[in-house]
């Protein structure tokens, strides 16, 4: 049975929700074999990941319009593609919304692009494994959001910025006017 909240559920209601925050959070992966490792579990990050959603939940954040998706369990990178598509879809039918989109799990960087490890990954990582960080912004649309940020909890996290950096250069963003 798959437990996973779909992104287009009565659970967002238009004009109810400003500030989406919607969160990956990847702390067990794939067993490996041969000369292939699992990934360190990542049991502290879970845990942190659940306190950061326990302050978005807050009364003051739900009142203020602040709504949490958890966009995990994935099983693969293709997966979260789907799912960073669903949430493009959400960001173009409501363009006034903000959005923060959380990441934790494994990373690597290799040649200045960091590569997000997603639960199929194995030790070691290489360059075409999980997805690559400029995917959180390019496959969910974000220069449509009203606001976008960009939270990763991972190792070489840095590695992203050139990624970003990149994207944002090439694109033209629509900003939504203020209230």
């Amino acid at each position: 049975m798959n437990t996973r909240q779909r992104i287009d559920s009565p659970a967002i209601p238009d004009g109810t929700i400003k500030t989406l925050v919607a969160m990956f959070s990847f702390s067990d992966y794939a067993s490996g074999q041969g000369e292939q490792q699992s990934l360190k579990s990542l049991k502290g990050s879970a845990e942190a990941q659940a306190r950061l959603r326990a302050v978005f939940e807050a009364p003051r954040f739900r009142e203020a319009g602040f709504k949490v998706l958890d966009l995990a369990p994935c099983s693969d990178a293709v997966e979260v593609l789907t799912r960073l598509k669903e949430i493009g879809a959400l960001i173009r039918s409501r363009p006034e919304m903000n959005v923060v989109l959380v990441w934790s799990g494994h990373a690597q960087t290799f040649d200045r692009r960091l590569r997000l490890a997603t639960p199929e990954c194995v030790d070691p990582l290489h360059e075409a494994s999980g997805v690559p960080a400029d995917e959180l912004i390019t496959q969910c649309g974000a220069k449509m959001a009203r606001n976008f940020c960009v939270v990763i909890d991972s190792c070489e996290a840095g590695g992203a910025f050139l990624d970003f950096a990149g994207v944002a250069a090439s694109v033209q963003w629509s900003p939504v006017k203020p209230d």
